[in-house]
């Protein structure tokens, strides 16, 4: 039974998975791998904050990572996360 709160709720985790750049009705998969919604989330996080640190053949293997919804092979997954913690460090030593 979909109580009008339940259906707030529902709305404000699908506007949150959205702000991440992860799709709600594809997220909530319980057979998806945690390592691939980490790395969905850290390419949107890369190119919506820190383009400029990005040369252009990472944008474009960012790119491709985001159109594979589910398809992602764990290599490719372990090479945006990281890129995700490679431009992390380069920004934390260029504030220190």
């Amino acid at each position: 039974m979909n109580t009008y709160k339940n259906m707030k709720d529902t709305a404000a985790t699908d506007q949150w998975l959205r702000s991440q750049g992860l799709n709600p009705r594809t997220c909530t998969n319980p057979d998806l791998n945690e390592k691939f919604t980490q790395a969905k989330r850290a390419a949107h996080h890369l190119l919506k904050t820190h383009k400029e640190l990005l040369n252009q053949q990472q944008r474009d293997q960012i790119k491709v990572f985001q159109f594979k919804q589910t398809k992602a092979t764990f290599r490719q997954i372990i090479q945006i996360l990281n890129l995700y913690k490679k431009i992390r460090r380069q920004i934390h030593s260029d504030k220190v």
